[in-house]
């Protein structure tokens, strides 16, 4: 796999209870011995204004007294004890006289090495040079600590908070003296919504470099509120008359009048704007919800083919920058009418980056004759899903998908939604990342490797829980379920979650919380259970929803009315109420140190996101009860 580690590394091992990082067959550096670390962390001499190695070696710090219960001393290389051996962070002077590869580092590539009796860790640390955006940073050496606690001292970084750590304890830590490796990331880089303090331990990296709109820059480029009321012009002619806005939602605004030269010449100002900034690349994308203008000009770029319009001015502008700004890159959108790729030509210039939004290996197929660089933009998890908050996907669905990506040379991924439940989807989102690292992964292995550190003696059974619960979601070859059925939240949650499986489920975890009684362990339990609650309880309903609506039965209608019930209050233990001088809002509480469900807001919740504003949810049950007439569905 390209990028992908040069040397020996350490793999995770151990039994349900007892796991620890693999000890070195060869010569070793005793970084703990007889309960004494002897090692210093040293960090580069001069400022560090965005703490971006101080912060690594905090958590090296942090991780390694957990582990050892020795804390170990951090201070500026110039201030170092003498006849101590060192643990050097990111660009220090003595890494350059060691042969370390600073310079050829490129992206969140990282590097450790040990030299003598001390220890490197470095990666890229630095801004992306973007002016007033300093927040916009590569910190590689944070990601080569992340990859030394995993692989040299045994960490695993599970979910989000300090109940989310595995830190093995460690009386004697040894280093293997012949360490000596270069890493990447198998796909560079996996953008978009966070995953809380382990995100750069999971491979979901920034593009620092890159100026994204979240998917659509005509807002930005020719915003109604400059534009509407002097060049109306600029906006799309629909029946007759010019039309800024068809609405007030953001995907009803901004259509333009492509074929017209100064909203082109707009276009132009806004990307040679984002490259002036220090952007190395800025993406060029058609509004959501996308309308067609119908003047004369714009008819005639294309005839009716309103995507191969988009083609032919989008193609034309990325031609303009690459005169304007050569060397940057114009990262045109895929998507809606520009689904498909172009039928009236074969080749972009090369600043081209396409960014596609249907990404089926036939899509993959479709563009490989224009040669371009790919990124993509991921539907596979969020809450416009018909499954709402509850889990989607699998272990081997992720190891599918990112093969896939690897084997098509895409450079970056944006995830449209992520992290809506840290608990059910907890192994699926730890396998995800660390399959961006390496997609040649096994995908089983690391879902194991997960029930290990987190459930301890609890991880078989979990793992029974976790194993019916992904074989359900996938389909015989391998497909997810949810991109298969019709778009009904009902049908989805009935056919995902049938009884018999929440009786599995429900089973097994009963059986896990008897197993281990570590805290870390209980907490992590407690946050599946607090999804799974929510997950059997809406499974309840639509059964007894169906039932119902077959049978007609007032007993099912009243079994069915106690679980929408129970669901109300269910949700409504979870917040706290806050009382501000114009009303209240409610706020999700912190139950073991985890923000769950993705902090969503109470009422978004009850409708399991967009999706269940609509029978039986809706209906007024008592009113039903009392005068026995059902609303028509």
């Amino acid at each position: 796999m390209a990028g992908f580690v040069i040397g020996a590394s350490c793999a995770f091992a151990g039994t349900q209870s007892n796991i620890q990082a693999c000890a070195s067959s060869g010569p070793a550096l005793a970084v703990v011995a007889g309960g004494a670390l002897d090692y210093v962390i040293v960090m580069p001499d001069g400022d560090d204004p965005r703490e971006r190695v101080a912060k690594a070696a905090g958590l090296l710090q942090s991780m390694l007294a957990e582990s050892t219960g020795c804390n170990l001393p951090v201070c500026k290389e110039a201030e170092a004890p003498t006849g101590k051996p060192r643990i050097y962070l990111g660009r220090t002077a003595a890494a350059g006289k060691a042969g370390l590869p600073l310079d050829g580092l490129k992206g969140w590539s990282f590097c450790k090495r040990v030299v003598g009796k001390d220890l490197f860790l470095a990666g890229r640390d630095e801004s992306a040079k973007i002016k007033d955006k300093t927040e916009k940073e590569f910190l590689g050496t944070y990601k080569a600590v992340t990859s030394f606690l995993e692989d040299e001292v045994g960490v695993r970084f599970l979910l989000p908070g300090t109940n989310g750590l595995y830190v093995p304890k460690h009386a004697e830590l040894k280093v293997d003296a012949g360490l000596n490796i270069t890493a990447s990331p198998g796909i560079p880089y996996c953008y978009g919504r966070l995953y809380g303090d382990i995100s750069i331990a999971h491979n979901h990296l920034d593009i620092p470099f890159y100026k994204t709109y979240g998917g659509h820059s005509y807002y930005d480029a020719v915003p109604v509120e400059k534009y509407a009321q002097t060049h109306p012009e600029y906006f799309v002619l629909s029946g007759g008359k010019r039309v800024p806005a068809f609405g007030k939602e953001n995907y009803q605004r901004n259509h333009l009048c492509i074929s017209n030269p100064e909203v082109q010449e707009l276009m132009l100002k806004e990307m040679e704007m984002q490259l002036d900034l220090g952007y190395e690349w800025v993406q060029l994308a058609q509004t959501d919800g996308y309308r067609p203008c119908e003047c004369r000009k714009c008819k005639a770029i294309a005839g009716a083919d309103r995507g191969e319009a988009l083609w032919i001015v989008h193609r034309s502008l990325a031609e303009e920058m690459k005169k304007r700004r050569s060397g940057k890159k114009i990262v045109i959108l895929s998507y809606g009418p520009t689904r498909l790729p172009p039928k009236t030509f074969d080749k972009f210039p090369d600043n081209v980056v396409i960014e596609m939004c249907s990404y089926a290996p036939e899509d993959f197929e479709g563009w490989e004759k224009y040669g371009v660089e790919k990124v993509v933009y991921v539907y596979n998890w969020g809450t416009y899903h018909p499954l709402g908050f509850l889990p989607k996907r699998s272990p081997a669905w992720c190891a599918k998908q990112l093969r896939l990506f690897a084997e098509n040379n895409v450079r970056g991924i944006y995830k449209c939604g992520f992290g809506d439940s840290i608990g059910l989807e907890g192994p699926v989102y730890y396998v995800y990342g660390k399959l961006l690292f390496d997609p040649s992964a096994d995908p089983q292995a690391l879902a194991d490797e997960f029930y290990r550190a987190a459930y301890g003696r609890a991880a078989s059974s979990m793992k029974y829980f976790f194993d019916a619960l992904h074989k359900r979601l996938d389909n015989q070859n391998g497909d997810s379920v949810i991109d298969l059925l019709p778009q009904s939240a009902e049908d989805h949650i009935c056919h995902c979650f049938p009884p018999d499986l929440i009786l599995i489920m429900e089973n097994h975890l009963k059986i896990a919380f008897k197993r281990d009684a570590d805290p870390r362990v209980q907490a992590r339990l407690r946050l599946v259970q607090r999804e799974f609650q929510y997950l059997k309880n809406l499974s309840a309903i639509f059964a007894y929803y169906r039932a119902f609506r077959t049978g007609g039965s007032w007993e099912v209608f009243d079994l069915m009315a106690a679980e929408i019930n129970s669901r109300n209050a269910l949700i409504d233990s979870w917040y706290v109420e806050v009382k501000r001088d114009n009303g209240s809002t409610w706020n999700m509480k912190m139950e073991d140190g985890f923000s769950f469900f993705g902090d969503a807001k109470k009422d978004y919740l009850k409708l399991n996101g967009r999706l269940l504003d609509r029978p039986p949810m809706t209906w007024d049950l008592k009113k039903i009860r009392e005068t026995k007439i059902v609303p028509a569905r």
